[in-house]
């Protein structure tokens, strides 16, 4: 089954725009999209990038990071004596995942698809690419192509994004029963006789917003102008996202708005990954985010009028 890019529910839709960037790879059922990482091929290019990155990156993530996620970084660190130098071992980070909440990383060639991601994710596998960021295997994927690609942003998710931004959550299991109920959610969606095509893509893009806004780019926090914690892998996997939440949370004018969590509003507010956000959603604690989406799962099976 493949989506057209509209649907005529897509009025429904605040900020809409389409979430893709020209040129992106998206693997579908029909392309190679399930591979093995073979780790003896990664290069000390590859390893330098990573541990740059992770340099980079890893003291404002764990400091600003949710607890559930310096937990879970905690586990990798202590585990994996290597990951603060060298490209994580997808089969030894999987081990490390899978004794905790029974999770897997599956390794993919890259950006999949959202019946492949759901279907994944619904079965407790968390797709994860092998590539890394400005390195030569990145950009030999991308010959030809104006792909922006630097070292605090990549439109394709890539190893770092996977692994240090989302594997130390998937430690967590009450963070796992709610990914793998989104999962199954989607897969619900996507297998109902109950509904066209067109509704079949609207209720998965406000099902696409809800994880994007809370899971890839949510904050908690009870009172934003005093504390506040980031839950969205999106923005700890990325340096310059840090200190964008942190600069607009400080009321900067030219920096992104913060907005108190509403369900509904984000399950209908479309999302850019091409750029820096121009908006955060923050809750008050995720166990609040948890009860939220069991209780409001009707906004995402919209029947149309």
């Amino acid at each position: 089954m493949k989506f057209s890019k509209k649907s005529k529910y897509d009025e429904l839709f605040k900020n809409n725009i389409q979430n893709n960037v020209k040129n992106i790879l998206i693997y579908t059922n029909d392309d190679s999209w399930s591979i093995n990482q073979n780790y003896k091929k990664v290069t000390s290019e590859e390893h330098m990038i990573w541990n740059k990155l992770y340099e980079t990156t890893y003291e404002k993530a764990y400091n600003y990071g949710d607890d559930i996620y310096k937990e879970g970084l905690d586990i990798l660190n202590k585990k994996n004596s290597h990951f603060k130098l060298s490209i994580p071992n997808l089969n030894e980070i999987s081990m490390i995942i899978n004794d905790t909440t029974s999770w897997e990383i599956k390794p993919v060639s890259g950006f999949v698809d959202e019946i492949i991601f759901f279907k994944l994710i619904s079965e407790s596998y968390f797709p994860s690419s092998d590539i890394i960021r400005i390195s030569s295997k990145f950009k030999k994927k991308y010959k030809g192509f104006n792909i922006k690609n630097n070292l605090s942003y990549t439109p394709e998710p890539d190893i770092f994004h996977e692994i240090f931004g989302h594997a130390p959550f998937l430690l967590n299991n009450k963070y796992c029963k709610l990914f793998q109920d989104i999962g199954r959610l989607g897969c619900e969606i996507l297998n109902s006789m109950e509904y066209s095509d067109d509704l079949k893509y609207h209720n998965l893009r406000r099902l696409q917003n809800f994880v994007w806004w809370t899971l890839e780019f949510g904050l908690i926090s009870k009172d934003i102008n005093n504390d506040f914690k980031i839950l969205g892998a999106g923005i700890l996997s990325s340096i310059d996202e840090i200190n964008n939440v942190v600069k607009s949370i400080k009321n900067i004018k030219k920096y992104s708005k913060i907005i108190k969590y509403d369900i509904e509003k984000i399950a209908l507010t479309c999302f850019d990954y091409s750029n820096l956000q121009d908006r955060y959603y923050y809750i008050d604690s995720f166990n609040n985010l948890y009860d939220s989406f069991y209780s409001n799962k009707d906004i995402f099976l919209y029947k149309g009028n």
